[in-house]
């Protein structure tokens, strides 16, 4: 019996919230794989399309100042997905357990323009990244735009906490030969 077709069991799937049970091919053993190249895309083009046209007072920004508002609100957010990048490359890629994805060489970046013959390569550290961000940010002072310093913390819904911890119950009490059935 599959954990996710039992019905009024309290299952999370129930409502659209649920795990997917693990299964392992005995024989095969999982997952081989002779090459994996992780490639992440940072899109100037995407950012060009964001629009700032409402500074932090919430006062629309004159069209003296919004384009520069604009350029440096798109410079800061390509800073941060930099930094991002380079962060998560930096930590690793464990992705569970036994299963860690191991870099050959360096974060190699580039830049590509309006051609493939107009691409530079370069390197960037996590302090480099962090010190990019923190100029554009600075940068964006003075705009009419502002950028939260401070943490965002997220807190769950008291239901979804519910559903997680009732889904946890349920996967604990499981018998893992009943999932495969």
């Amino acid at each position: 019996m599959r954990l996710g077709k039992r019905i009024g069991s309290g299952s999370s799937s129930q409502v659209n919230h649920g795990n997917i049970v693990p299964s392992i091919d005995r024989q095969a053993g999982g997952v081989t794989a002779d090459e994996i190249i992780a490639t992440s895309v940072l899109s100037f083009v995407q950012l060009r399309r964001l629009r700032f046209p409402v500074g932090a007072d919430g006062v629309p920004l004159g069209s003296e100042v919004r384009a520069d508002a604009e350029a440096a609100a798109r410079t800061a957010l390509a800073a941060l997905g930099l930094l991002a990048l380079v962060s998560a490359t930096e930590q690793g890629y464990d992705l569970r357990s036994r299963c860690v994805l191991v870099a050959e060489t360096g974060l190699e970046l580039e830049l590509v323009g309006r051609t493939l013959d107009d691409t530079t390569s370069f390197t960037l550290t996590t302090d480099e990244a962090r010190s990019l961000l923190e100029e554009a940010v600075k940068a964006l002072e003075g705009t009419g735009l502002q950028w939260r310093g401070d943490d965002l913390v997220l807190t769950p819904t008291p239901k979804l906490v519910e559903l997680i911890l009732r889904s946890r119950e349920v996967a604990a009490t499981a018998d893992p030969d009943e999932a495969d059935d």
